[in-house]
């Protein structure tokens, strides 16, 4: 190690040691995030109620745009305790597709029945 890189590394070292000796202070902090969403498909659909016994093939969902906020406070007398929410938005819509409706329902019908299946939002 060269002499100024080694009194760069002591340098650094100490001003580690000082940072973490420093008093904690209480905090709240503010934060926003964006990303994507890569869901996970809807599978094993069943129906229930009247439509009980009837199957839906899986469905795919699109990628989403993902948009939210966090907001946190640290506490001065709990230096070990933070309180944090986070609120976010996405919308995974369904892609457009082919949909397999089998079995029979509470009735006692059975059916078989392929569809398209068009862009809808999962609400």
């Amino acid at each position: 190690m060269g002499k100024w890189t080694n009194h760069g590394f002591w340098f650094l070292a100490l001003g580690i040691l000082l940072v973490m000796n420093a008093p904690a202070q209480a905090e709240m902090y503010v934060a926003g995030q964006f990303g994507v969403t890569l869901p996970n498909n809807f599978t094993n659909i069943e129906g229930t109620g009247s439509n009980a016994g009837f199957n839906l093939s899986d469905l795919e969902l699109h990628k989403s745009v993902m948009y939210g906020a966090k907001l946190g406070y640290y506490f001065d007398s709990l230096k070990w305790l933070r309180v944090e929410t986070e609120v976010f938005n996405t919308n995974p819509n369904v892609k457009q597709q082919t949909a397999t409706i089998t079995g029979g329902g509470a009735s006692g019908k059975s059916a078989r029945s392929r569809s398209p299946c068009s862009d809808m939002g999962s609400h």
